[in-house]
């Protein structure tokens, strides 16, 4: 019933909003058109991405056609069969259907339906390019329950943005969003273009498995490994083997294979063991997937960016402190464990807290401490730990029962060097409870794989960015920072320049000369990005759309 009723609506709200003026025939078949879409929205078995969407931008220009000018419809087609640089299908965008529709004649019978359809595909074409653009494809928040940031327009409605978007006098311009002159994606559209080109030529070697190689070898497989570098382009040009020993792994090679470690977040000691064995022979088309994914991240989040802010690359363990649009500080981090992964999302730091105490949540203290309290109670003060009851009143541990599932009392760490949130911590509040600190496990940063922590990510300088992030206001620079750490008073300091963190993931990033750096996937997302980036189109109205579409 609600089927048969939600057409006729429609239909009456295009009735209302029809001009009083005659039409053409050319407009007369445009109006068929678009309220034909309110039974069925598609044309010629091409979905619309949204009726109410095209009805409010035809009915707006009093059914005038959109698309007159043969050399506006030359540059929108050219965008959309290029849709792939950007990592994107160009089937997504009728690529097929308008083809077809601009190759029949321009005369004949049904030539003004003829041309009303592909009016409505070219400006549905040009509706889901220039959102898919500034927003992504695939909706992030029907992946991760933790996405946050919003998917919408601003003060402008999506019919006003579509309508500006078609007149403007630089189509090309119009659709493309700020970030596509950014250095990032630029790189990203680049490696693209490069990583297909290799696959089109055939890929790289393949490099068989056995013992590790290391500098100074004799190794049949060389001549494999090197031919692998220098399709990869680590292996420089001129970088010759030896002429009477093309098998020996020189130190030409081992330099391309450190290069090649250190653009794939490996352990960089020259040596080609199983897991810089496993990196080299994955095929290039899983590397294009690769970049494809986070070409689609980047465009979840680089629209409106503040001139600073903080971003955690949760895959890259790494952690950059933007100021004035530009990269100034950066810093190796620990996240969650896989099992206990640090989630997505943006909130803003407010304040930060000099030797903290630390109150364990109930998931850690539940899975971790309670279990070793039972076994050993002397682990409470070589913790440096207390029982606190709910007034803050110490409780001696030797009178509680340790036996339930459960105590009615919270455990708290007493600051110092020993605490688990270090000397300092970063906080911006959410309902995680996740947040920057400093760790005593300083050791933990010299490892290529850095997933250790329950969820908090820790930070390998924090004094450093405390110092950053304080510069200016009144009584904080690195003394009086060194001096109250060294006081061990517990002491918050609130920003006066509160910042925005966000915290996100992506498996390609790239090092100071813009060349690719591949992470591994610690958390299994990648593939559920990829398979929605490959399937078919279907539209999902982000939150507000219904009321800004009206």
């Amino acid at each position: 019933m609600m089927r048969r009723i939600m057409p006729a609506v429609a239909l009456l709200a295009l009735s209302c909003a029809a001009p009083a003026t005659t039409l053409d025939p050319a407009g007369e078949a445009l109006r068929r058109a678009v309220e034909a879409l309110a039974e069925e929205p598609a044309i010629r078995d091409e979905g619309v991405t949204d009726f109410r969407l095209i009805s409010n931008f035809y009915s707006g220009r009093d059914f005038r056609p959109a698309w007159t000018d043969p050399r506006r419809i030359d540059v929108l087609m050219s965008l959309l069969r290029d849709a792939d640089l950007e990592g994107l299908r160009p089937e997504d965008y009728h690529l097929r259907r308008l083809e077809s529709l601009l190759a029949l004649p321009a005369d004949g019978h049904g030539q003004a339906e003829r041309l009303a359809e592909r009016d409505i595909l070219l400006t549905d074409a040009l509706a889901r390019y220039a959102f898919h653009l500034r927003f992504g494809k695939v909706d992030p928040s029907q992946l991760d329950a933790a996405w946050n940031l919003s998917r919408q327009l601003g003060d402008i409605s999506p019919v006003e943005f579509l309508a500006d978007t078609v007149a403007a006098p630089d189509l090309r311009a119009a659709v493309q969003p700020d970030y596509f002159s950014g250095p990032a994606y630029a790189a990203y559209r680049q490696t693209l273009a490069d990583y297909r080109r290799v696959r089109d030529a055939g890929g790289w070697p393949a490099i068989p498995d056995g013992p590790t190689l290391k500098p100074g070898m004799e190794d049949a497989r060389v001549p494999d490994l090197r031919r692998y570098l220098a399709a990869t382009g680590d292996l420089r040009d001129g970088d010759l083997p030896a002429a009477n020993e093309p098998a020996r792994y020189d130190a030409a090679t081992e330099a391309a294979v450190r290069r090649f470690q250190a653009r794939h977040a490996l352990d960089v000691d020259g040596a080609v063991g199983r897991d810089t064995l496993a990196a080299m022979n994955t095929p290039v088309q899983a590397r294009i997937d690769q970049l494809r994914v986070n070409m689609e991240r980047l465009r979840w989040v680089f629209r409106d960016l503040e001139d600073d802010f903080l971003i955690v690359n949760i895959a890259g363990f790494k952690a950059l402190l933007v100021e004035d649009g530009q990269i100034a500080w950066t810093t190796r981090v620990v996240v969650g464990r896989p099992y206990r992964q640090t989630p997505v999302f943006q909130s803003t730091m407010t304040y930060l807290v000099f030797n903290p105490t630390w109150t364990v949540p109930p998931t850690i203290l539940r899975k971790d401490v309670l279990p070793r309290v039972r076994a050993d109670i002397g682990y409470l003060a070589n913790q440096h730990m207390e029982v606190i009851d709910s007034t803050g009143r110490p409780v001696d541990p030797a009178t509680v029962d340790w036996s339930g599932g459960s105590i009615p009392y919270q455990i708290r760490q007493k600051p110092g060097p020993w605490n688990s949130m270090g000397l300092v911590k970063f906080m911006f509040p959410n309902e995680h409870f996740v947040f920057l600190h400093d760790t005593p496990n300083k050791e933990l940063f010299g490892k290529a794989d850095r997933t250790f922590s329950s969820g908090c990510i820790r930070t390998e300088r924090p004094l450093e960015l405390a110092e950053r992030l304080l510069a200016g206001q009144e009584d904080w620079n690195a003394d009086s920072i060194r001096a109250l750490v060294a006081s061990g008073e517990t002491k918050t300091v609130v920003l006066e320049r509160p910042l925005t963190v966000m915290l996100m993931y992506w498996t390609v990033g790239f090092d100071a000369n813009w060349q690719p750096v591949f992470y591994r996937d610690v958390y299994d997302r990648d593939g559920r990005v990829l398979e929605a980036l490959d399937a078919p189109f279907r539209f999902r109205p982000p939150e507000g759309y219904e009321d800004a579409v009206r």
